[in-house]
């Protein structure tokens, strides 16, 4: 077989010892390498996007509540959507459920629940554990569409705080 050249072998060709179809099927090679790229590229988008969200920015537990409140406000900036608020803190690790608003003026509460993730066992543990940190995080909502106000709070309290 000639290196270049192409070599008839019944249904397909072959160049270097590779087959190559041909015929009907030859015709469609170009728009199926197309379409083959293309969704891998989308693919790979759609998990760099996933990627840039919670994962590139995960929520901080041991901080102080002024910086949580920052971190916390660039994801829930003013009049975001309830629904988008929701999303973007589920995908942080938070869980939310609606409450009653506790002033005149909120159409709806939502409070959002963060707990620090549980030690190790002792034993596989290098140094002590960290205190235990749980975020109380309140969207308040005057129209019942979007976030007009949050709220941050955790326990145990900070220290000197």
């Amino acid at each position: 077989m000639a290196t270049g050249k192409y070599m008839a072998n019944g249904a397909t060709c072959m160049k270097m010892g590779v087959p190559i179809a041909h015929g009907p099927v030859a015709g469609s090679f170009p728009f199926l390498l197309v379409f083959l790229v293309s969704i891998s590229a989308a693919t790979g988008c759609t998990a760099m996007r996933d990627a840039n969200t919670s994962n590139a920015d995960p929520f901080r537990d041991q901080q102080s509540t002024a910086d949580a409140e920052i971190q916390l406000k660039r994801w829930v900036t003013p009049n975001i959507t309830v629904v988008d608020a929701l999303q973007e803190l589920g995908s942080r690790g938070f869980s939310c459920e609606a409450t009653q608003p506790s002033s005149q003026g909120i159409e709806s509460s939502i409070l959002c629940l963060y707990s620090t993730p549980s030690s190790p066992p002792p034993a596989q543990r290098i140094t002590a554990p960290a205190t235990p940190i749980n975020w109380f995080i309140t969207l308040n909502s005057k129209d019942g569409a979007t976030i007009s106000d949050v709220q941050v709070a955790r326990t145990p309290g900070e220290i000197g705080g």
